[in-house]
């Protein structure tokens, strides 16, 4: 499963979600997208040793992934 998380923020949410949707098989992923990039760069020490985990800076009204999602977070 594929999950991308809206305003991830520091990553609470996305943190669990990965814990949910990834496996130790590699599949599975979640993509964090928020504005701030002094929050993304919290998110992504918090979650360096997770590799199904990545951070994107960008809007979520105009960002784009180039792959289809299969759900989405947003708080």
């Amino acid at each position: 499963m594929r999950v991308l998380d809206l305003g991830t923020g520091v990553c609470h949410v996305a943190r669990l979600i990965a814990e949910l949707v990834c496996t130790k098989d590699g599949k599975g992923a979640v993509v964090g997208i928020d504005t701030s990039t002094k929050l993304l760069g919290v998110a992504a020490a918090r979650s360096s040793a997770n590799p199904h985990v990545r951070f994107v800076q960008g809007d979520v009204r105009t960002w784009r992934d180039a792959a289809p999602f299969d759900a989405m977070s947003g708080a």
